[in-house]
């Protein structure tokens, strides 16, 4: 539900039925080679996230789920957010008061550190990355998320090629970490200028971009929260 709500806002941006693309590609199995020109046209004939349907089914917790006979989809893109979102919730379940999780560029956060103060995240240098660019506080109950080509591979579901948009990565901060990781694979794919502009007509989220041209736009919101690390890169800032 929360990748088609953000394939609608995105017009398709995000679209979890580019998986046989993305078999296509390598990206899968590591095995890259560069498919036909007919093997990618007959491939976007299954891609079409508008053609699946999710409805609730009465009186149970469960959803239907359909689509076309020869789609596939992929969770890639969400499911490290969702799975810090659950993880959290077993924590708070568990009594825990004060935590954060951590799976590779998806950062959820539980209450305050002990002492009440904000918790500390680093954003990785796309470029170096052994290294981290930038620091940002976080508050309670917080995701951070970043998506870029240099931590996965992202396929453009309106050509079936591999996205190149000068785009590095892109971080989205906001309660919902599955919110957070979807948008921020699609305002990967969709690049600065329609990422930017995104920002400026949605509100309930902030966003970090890193362009290949060593530029960061920092939103509103938490450009107070950010300190940079490494002066190769300048820092814009963005309001809505």
């Amino acid at each position: 539900q929360t990748a088609m709500e953000v394939y609608t806002a995105t017009e398709g941006a995000l679209d979890l039925s580019v998986y046989p693309l993305v078999k296509a590609w390598g990206f899968v199995d590591g095995r890259y080679t560069v498919p036909s020109e007919a093997e990618i046209e007959s491939l976007l004939q299954k891609v079409g996230f508008s053609s699946v349907s999710i409805s609730a089914m009465a009186g149970t917790d469960s959803y239907l789920l359909t689509m076309p006979a020869g789609m596939e989809l992929t969770f890639a893109s969400v499911a490290r957010g969702c799975a810090a979102m659950y993880a959290v919730r077993a924590l708070r379940q568990a009594g825990v008061e004060s935590g954060i999780v951590s799976f590779g560029g998806t950062v959820q956060t539980l209450g305050t550190k002990p002492d009440g103060s904000d918790w500390i995240v680093a954003l990785q240098d796309p470029v170096n990355t052994g290294n981290y660019l930038a620091l940002l506080d976080v508050g309670e109950d917080t995701a951070v998320v970043t998506s870029g080509g240099y931590l996965r591979y992202f396929v453009d579901p309106s050509d079936g090629f591999p996205v190149e948009n000068g785009l590095l990565s892109a971080t989205v901060i906001c309660e919902n970490g599955t919110y957070a990781d979807a948008l921020s694979t699609a305002l990967c794919v969709m690049g600065e200028d329609d990422a930017k502009k995104f920002y400026k007509n949605n509100s309930g989220f902030e966003i970090i971009l890193i362009t290949d041209d060593q530029r960061i736009v920092v939103s509103e919101g938490v450009r107070d929260s950010f300190t940079l690390s490494n002066n190769d890169y300048s820092v814009e800032s963005l309001s809505r």
